[in-house]
Parts: structure tokens; C-alpha cells; sequence
């Protein structure tokens, strides 16, 4: 994975996709502030430390999970470096069984 050790101060010079440059125009037109790491894909918690270092941040985790019958969808946050257990929150979220919903489902 391709990790440029920079830590950046605002938007990128060069164009990026339409979405990415439209969630830096709202952060700016907010007034927020923002730093921000340009990397690959990162695709484990292994490639997130890289990206970590260079942030100073700690990065979360992203699941995107849904029920049995994939009616029910959930975006579980969590920290990189805790396990997830699916029996902890199915039973906090009142459901039989949870698992990785498919990504054209997001």
C-alpha cells in the first residue's frame, strides 16, 4: 500500500473525484478545519496503523453489517484495535443473528 508520509493542510491541488471534493468544499464552506493523509485503499486495521502515524489519530472501524433477512442494515464504528463480537450486539440491538452486508447494499 502507497503512503505518501505528508500530513496535509486543506484541499488537494489536483483534482480527486467529485465526492471528494465536494466533502472538502462543505468542510470548507463550514469553516472546519481538517489535516489529511492522501493513501491507498486500506483494506485491514494493519494498513490503517501506517496511516495512523502519519495522522496522529487513531482510526476506527467500519462495519457494515445487516440482519438475516437483510432488511435491517447497521454501520458498527468502532476502535481498530477491539474485537468485534457479534453476540454483544445482537443482543443489544434485539436481533437473531448479524452479518457483513454486501457492499451495493450500502
Amino acid at each position: 500500500m502507497n503512503i505518501d508520509n505528508t500530513l496535509y493542510t486543506g484541499k488537494p491541488a489536483e483534482r480527486r473525484s467529485d465526492v471528494e471534493m465536494a466533502i472538502y468544499d462543505k468542510l470548507d464552506s463550514l469553516g472546519i478545519e481538517y489535516k489529511r493523509a492522501d493513501h491507498d485503499h486500506a483494506d485491514t486495521m494493519e494498513d490503517c496503523l501506517a496511516i495512523e502515524k502519519v495522522l496522529g489519530a487513531k482510526i476506527c472501524k467500519n462495519l457494515f453489517l445487516c440482519n438475516r433477512q437483510k432488511t435491517s442494515f447497521y454501520m458498527l464504528l468502532m476502535s481498530g484495535d477491539k474485537p468485534f463480537k457479534t453476540k454483544f450486539l445482537t443482543s443489544q440491538l434485539n436481533c437473531a443473528r448479524l452479518s457483513f452486508a454486501e457492499a451495493d447494499k450500502m
